[in-house]
């Protein structure tokens, strides 16, 4: 089975750097009412848009895999933290 990976890295304050090990990277940040800039989402906020995302993606691979033709999808994941 093929591994996949990413790192984290504190960059200054409460900004992380996080890649996959490629070419992709996201910052992550704090809201400022929690002593962070918001310069990106929470870890917690892009693991829910990371959800979001994976049933997006699976829902058009299907779609397109049975020869169903989507003119709109939209996925909408809500958490309580």
């Amino acid at each position: 089975m093929a591994k996949i990976q990413a790192k984290a890295r504190l960059i200054e304050n409460f900004q992380v750097l996080s890649t996959n090990m490629r070419t992709h990277a996201f910052i992550f940040d704090l809201p400022a009412s929690y002593k962070g800039t918001d310069t990106g989402p929470t870890a917690l906020e892009a693991a829910l848009m990371s959800l979001a995302g994976c049933a997006a993606t699976i829902y058009a691979l299907v779609a397109k895999n049975s020869n169903v033709e989507l003119e709109h999808l939209e996925v909408i994941a809500e958490a309580e933290k």
